[in-house]
């Protein structure tokens, strides 16, 4: 089985993740082969592929700054980074115009095709509804995990999140489909899923995130404050803490941390020690230098999957 077929019918082919804190979507296929582009001839390389541009928005429910209706302490949203409502119908227009404008593509010279992960449904729902009202001509399609041809050792395939699904498969196919492999997703949530010795995927587990921890401390309590944790600390946070705040977040990062090592050292006592462990999402430069094990970092793994779709269909 070859290309998608979108490789030679349109010009512009996006890649979209919708996700519960927000969306990112990057240039998989044009025709003039842009540099930015993943997609270089319809062809993606996996020893060297990479994200290299991607536009990216929060959404308003799940930006910290927003739902407290004041500046929090410290912040992990970046200054330029769009805030979209999810229930707010115009929101598709602000995304399709930044997306162009942050590629440097005139938005109606040609119909556009975008392929979508979504874990969000109304996200989802009112893209597509406002797709074919905004842009008629352009083509939108949901990604579901059937649409790999790859086995999901689940006891419901099609209940498993795509972010999950197309994330392991992506970090299997980086490996040159070596297993098994360990990736870790860090984002509102965080998943730490398995690709097993057979090259399958074996299922995970789910911890709330950094933000949702912090988040959960401030909304359970009377007097806890609303926080969040830089983007990028050198260190581990201060211990003892010496104020509420300090408190907090080395009690959150603790919890976040010694959650995702506890996964892993079982993970290492199920397969090998020398598993590989990838690790992506919005907050794994946070993570990252925090995990006493070895990790290979690696951008926009679900971006990166749905561009492995469009050069295999799946295969």
């Amino acid at each position: 089985m070859g290309p998608h077929p979108w490789l030679n019918s349109t010009s512009n082919v996006w890649v979209v993740d919708i996700g519960n804190s927000g969306i990112k979507v990057t240039l998989a296929h044009s025709t003039d082969n842009a540099a930015h582009a993943v997609l270089q001839h319809g062809q993606l390389q996996w020893s060297t592929a990479q994200v290299q541009r991607i536009w990216q928005a929060t959404w308003k429910h799940a930006d910290l700054d927003s739902a407290t209706h004041n500046k929090t302490k410290v912040s992990l949203r970046s200054a330029n980074e769009c805030i979209l409502d999810v229930d707010d119908p115009t929101w598709p227009t602000q995304m399709i115009d930044g997306v162009h404008t942050t590629f440097g593509l005139a938005p109606n010279t040609a119909p556009d095709a975008w392929l979508v992960s979504s874990v969000q449904r109304r996200a989802w729902q009112n893209w597509s509804t406002q797709l074919q009202l905004l842009r008629p001509q352009d083509k939108t399609t949901k990604f579901e995990n059937h649409d790999l041809a790859w086995t999901l050792k689940v006891d419901y395939p099609d209940r498993v999140g795509t972010d999950r699904a197309l994330a392991a498969w992506a970090a299997w196919n980086l490996l040159a489909r070596r297993a098994p492999v360990v990736v870790i997703q860090a984002g509102t949530a965080i998943t730490v899923d398995a690709v097993d010795e057979e090259g399958a995927y074996a299922g995970g587990a789910i911890l709330p995130g950094l933000r949702l921890t912090l988040n959960a401390l401030a909304g359970g309590t009377d007097l806890l404050p609303h926080l969040t944790a830089a983007d990028s600390p050198a260190e581990l946070p201060s211990l003892p803490g010496k104020n509420t705040e300090q408190a907090m977040l080395a009690g959150g990062v603790a919890a976040v941390i010694g959650g995702i090592e506890h996964l892993l050292r079982r993970y290492q006592s199920i397969w090998s020690p020398s598993i590989p462990i990838i690790i992506s999402g919005g907050n794994r430069a946070y993570l990252s230098p925090l995990l006493t094990y070895s990790t290979r970092v690696v951008d926009h793994l679900v971006l990166l999957g749905l561009c492995g779709l469009l050069n295999s269909n799946g295969k």
